[in-house]
C-alpha cells in the first residue's frame, strides 16, 4: 500500500485488511496545493504493483517521468488491430491495460479508462494492487439528454426508452442499473450492432444507471473500488460531497479522519485566498443566469448572446487590456466557448477551433478566444494553468436532477450549495494562486459569487 505516514496518517489507525474481503478505502481528504501527488510518487514500493488513475495524460507522463518505480501507460496499438474479428481488442487501450496487469507491471492513466478498468477488475486482475485515484472529478454523469441530436455517448430520453428499453436490448434492474440483454450482445459479438457501443460498454462494464425510463446517469465503477490490495483516493472537500454520496449509496467502506492539522490547513488556505482573490462581477451582465439550462447554446437566443459578447468585449478593453495570451483560464459550457463544441483536441491536426456564440455575434467578436486557455470546469489536479492570474468564471453550478436522484441526496439546499463551491474552488486553484500569487476571479453569477465569500470565510461549512 501508500506510505500513509508522509501523508500525517498513522498506519497502525486504519482498519486493518482481511484476505478476499474488499478494501476499506482510504480517502486523503487534504488542501489544493498540499503536495497530494507528490507525497504519493514519493511513497511508491518498487516491490508492489501499483495502478494510479490521474485525471489528464499530461499527469500520466509526468508521474512516470517523476517515479522511481517503472510504471508504464496503456496504449492503442493500431498495428494489432485484426479487421475479420470484431470482438479482437489486442489493438485497444483495454486491451493493452489487460495485457499489462497479467504481466503484473505497474500501470497510470487516466480517468477516461474508467469502464476499462471495471472489465478488468471484474477478471480479477486488479488483486493484489493497490489502486490510488488522484482526483475524483465526477462520480456520476447525465449521458440522456433532451436534444434531438445524438452524441455517440448520449442518447435522446424517448429514444432510450423506445429503441433500446421496449424494442429489448437493455433492462434495468430494480436497484436501477442497466443490463444489455443477450440480443444487444449478440448484435455486438456479431459485429452487426447499430446502437451506441459507448453506452454498450458502459451497460457492461457495470457503469450505467437508469432513472426511470427515460433518464441515464453514468457512475465510477463500483468494481474499481472494491478490487485490489488496498484502495486510496485523493481529493479535496470530501465531507457533504458527490463522492462520499456515491460511497455511502453503494455500501462502500471507507476512512476519512480529518485531523486537526488538515483543518488548520484549511483555514490558512482561506486567510490566504482572501489576501490573493479579488473577486468582481462582469459588469453588463448582472442578474443574467449562468444555469446550465439558461445559456444552453439551444436556448440562448440572439438578445441573450449580444448581451453576453459585449460585456466580455467590455471587458477585455477594459480591465484586460493589458492581458497577455494564455494569462487567462475560463470555463464555460463547451460549446458556448467553441463552435459545435469543438476544441482543438476534437479536431483533426490541420484544422482550428473556432468562436463560439458567447465569443462571437455577427461581426463583433470579444477579442477573447485567442487570448484565454479554455478548461472545463471538473479539471482537477494539474499545474497546467498554474500561469494564469485571471480565471473567468461562466457558470451557475447546480446538481443535476437525475444525478442527484440516483445518489439520493437533495437537489436543492445546503447539499447543492457545498457542491457548487467545491466545484469553483476547485477550478479556481488550477491558476496562479496555486504558486501563491495574486490573481483576479470573474464570476457574473451572483450566487456564485455570495457562495465563494462565504467560503472564504469559513461560513459555510462542510456536512
Amino acid at each position: 500500500m501508500l506510505d500513509y505516514q508522509r501523508f500525517g496518517i498513522n498506519p497502525s489507525d486504519l482498519t486493518p485488511q482481511f484476505q478476499g474481503a474488499a478494501p476499506r478505502v482510504q480517502i486523503i481528504d487534504r488542501i489544493c496545493g498540499a503536495g497530494k501527488t507528490s507525497t504519493m510518487i514519493a511513497g511508491l514500493n518498487p516491490l508492489r504493483q501499483y495502478l494510479i488513475v490521474t485525471p489528464l495524460l499530461d499527469d500520466v507522463q509526468e508521474i512516470i517521468n517523476r517515479a522511481d518505480v517503472p510504471l508504464v501507460q496503456p496504449e492503442a496499438r493500431l498495428d494489432l488491430l485484426n479487421p475479420d474479428d470484431p470482438n479482437d481488442i489486442s489493438h485497444t487501450k483495454r486491451g493493452h491495460l489487460r495485457e499489462l496487469l497479467m504481466d503484473s507491471r505497474s500501470v497510470v492513466c487516466t480517468h477516461a479508462l474508467y469502464s476499462d478498468l471495471a472489465y478488468v477488475a471484474r477478471e480479477g486482475l486488479l488483486t493484489g494492487y493497490d489502486i490510488c485515484i488522484d482526483e475524483v472529478p465526477k462520480t456520476s454523469e447525465l449521458l440522456s439528454s433532451g436534444s434531438k441530436r445524438t452524441q455517440t455517448d448520449r442518447v435522446n430520453g424517448l429514444v432510450w426508452r423506445n429503441q433500446y428499453l421496449r424494442d429489448g436490448y437493455a433492462t434495468i434492474r430494480e436497484n436501477g442499473q442497466v443490463a444489455p440483454t443477450e440480443k444487444w450482445k449478440n448484435d455486438v459479438l456479431r459485429g452487426e450492432n447499430t446502437l451506441s457501443q459507448t453506452l454498450y460498454n458502459h451497460a457492461e462494464a457495470g457503469c450505467l444507471w437508469a432513472c426511470g425510463e427515460t433518464v441515464l446517469v453514468w457512475e465510477l465503477p463500483v468494481s474499481l473500488l472494491s478490487s485490489g490490495r488496498s484502495v486510496t483516493v485523493m481529493t479535496y472537500r470530501f465531507p457533504g460531497s458527490l463522492l462520499q454520496a456515491f460511497l455511502d449509496k453503494h455500501g462502500i467502506e471507507y476512512d476519512a479522519e480529518r485531523t486537526p492539522q488538515h483543518q488548520a490547513e484549511e483555514e490558512q488556505l482561506r486567510a490566504k485566498a482572501r489576501e490573493l482573490i479579488t473577486l468582481k462581477p462582469i459588469p453588463g451582465l448582472e442578474g443574467m443566469q449562468f444555469t446550465v439550462n439558461e445559456i444552453d447554446p439551444s436556448k440562448l437566443t440572439p438578445g441573450k448572446q449580444h448581451r453576453i459578447v459585449n460585456a466580455l468585449k467590455r471587458l477585455r478593453v477594459t480591465d484586460l487590456k493589458n492581458a497577455t495570451a494564455g494569462s487567462i483560464l475560463v470555463t464555460s459550457l463547451k460549446r458556448l466557448w467553441f463552435r459545435d463544441g469543438k476544441s482543438e483536441a476534437d479536431l483533426p491536426t490541420d484544422k482550428r477551433p473556432q468562436q463560439g456564440p458567447i465569443c462571437k455575434h455577427g461581426g463583433k467578436t470579444t477579442g477573447l478566444f485567442n487570448l484565454c486557455r479554455w478548461s472545463a470546469n471538473v479539471t482537477r489536479g494539474t499545474n497546467a494553468f498554474r500561469d494564469c492570474q485571471t480565471v473567468i468564471y461562466l457558470y451557475d453550478k447546480h446538481l443535476n436532477p437525475g444525478v442527484a436522484k440516483t445518489l439520493g441526496v437533495p437537489v436543492q439546499g445546503a447539499f447543492n450549495d457545498l457542491y457548487a463551491v467545491s466545484e469553483m474552488v476547485q477550478f479556481v486553484y488550477r491558476s496562479a494562486i496555486r504558486d501563491g500569487r495574486p490573481i483576479t476571479l470573474y464570476a457574473p453569477s451572483d450566487r456564485m459569487r455570495r457562495l465563494f465569500q462565504k467560503w472564504l470565510h469559513g461560513e459555510l461549512d462542510q456536512a
